[in-house]
């Protein structure tokens, strides 16, 4: 029977790789008007999520950001993850999440070892990154989240994260990946 199966090629009725793309696409369909993120008095809907996913991949995209690049992200668990989870498989990249406790000289190793080429990070942890980025002996490009949860207000001047989304052109040709086998995340532990 084995022999049967193999006469079939991949296309698109019988293969699709698997996405986290594909499941916001679905539930922007499906349940576009339907809550998809709640933190503290902030509400989205999953239109509203898959509206600025494309947004941050456009604007990644837009900074050079692209397939097989690593991203790595130094934020607690707060809305900007959640998009970001959707929106680095989008434009290709690989999601690097850094814990958030571990100390300057790990994160730098974890930065040199995984090839980072940008880091998006919570105000709040920037002065963590910042020993990192001495531990490492250079900077990386760096995108700002602003939590308006929190009342902590370091940067070092990199791009916004909202102004980001606000800059992002059209997404362009940005879509599922073409090999389920393409790398998505990269974690240390």
């Amino acid at each position: 029977m084995q022999e049967n199966y193999e006469k079939f090629d991949k296309d698109s009725a019988n293969f699709v790789p698997l996405s986290p793309v594909s499941f916001l696409n679905r539930a922007e369909a499906l349940h576009g008007t339907r809550t998809a993120v709640i933190y503290g008095e902030l509400q989205r809907s999953w239109a509203e999520m898959a509206t600025r996913v494309h947004a941050v991949a456009a604007g990644l995209v837009a900074m050079g950001i692209g397939r097989g690049d690593t991203v790595s992200v130094l934020c607690p668990n707060i809305p900007e993850l959640f998009e970001l989870h959707f929106a680095l498989p989008l434009t290709g990249a690989v999601i690097n999440t850094l814990n958030t406790r571990l100390e300057p000289g790990t994160i730098a190793y974890i930065l040199n070892h995984a090839d980072t080429k940008a880091v998006i990070v919570d105000r709040e942890l920037i002065p963590l990154l910042i020993r990192a980025f001495e531990e490492l002996g250079r900077n990386l490009p760096v995108i700002e989240i602003a939590d308006p949860n929190t009342s902590v207000s370091h940067t070092l001047g990199g791009q916004d994260y909202e102004d980001l989304l606000q800059d992002a052109g059209p997404a362009g040709t940005l879509g599922l990946p073409d090999d389920e086998w393409d790398a998505i995340a990269l974690n240390y532990t």
